[in-house]
């Protein structure tokens, strides 16, 4: 299952100097990050998290905060599973979250007129 995910990431991925964001390899743009989250829910595989990245004033892609500001560190998001939830109900939580979270992002992105791209853990 999750080798079709890597797959994936391996073919959608951007490329980024290791230097602009850690240890961050696979990040997506946003229509790949669509379908990156429809792939893991038919390989019935939940998104843990994921941090956000956006073009920063020096033309790089780096973390949201950097250039949006502190104010936005929300975006990134993590989504636990809870204690008694059943494998189905935290996939079908985190997936829903996910879509959820892309949506936000996607409203703030159109107010300040930036891109962001996707780094998702899973």
């Amino acid at each position: 299952m999750k080798e079709e995910l890597l797959k994936f990431l391996e073919q959608r991925r951007i490329h980024l100097p290791s230097h602009n964001v850690g240890d961050t390899t696979f990040v997506l743009n946003e229509k790949d990050a669509l379908d990156f989250i429809g792939l893991a829910k038919y390989n019935s595989t939940p998104i843990i998290g994921a941090d956000v990245l956006t073009i920063s004033k020096s033309g790089d892609i780096d973390y949201i905060l950097y250039d949006w500001g502190y104010k936005y560190i929300y975006l990134n998001w993590s989504c636990d599973r809870v204690i008694g939830e059943t494998d189905d109900d935290y996939l079908s939580r985190s997936i829903e979250f996910a879509y959820d979270k892309i949506t936000e992002i996607q409203k703030v992105a159109i107010s300040l007129k930036k891109r962001f791209y996707i780094s998702f853990v899973f």
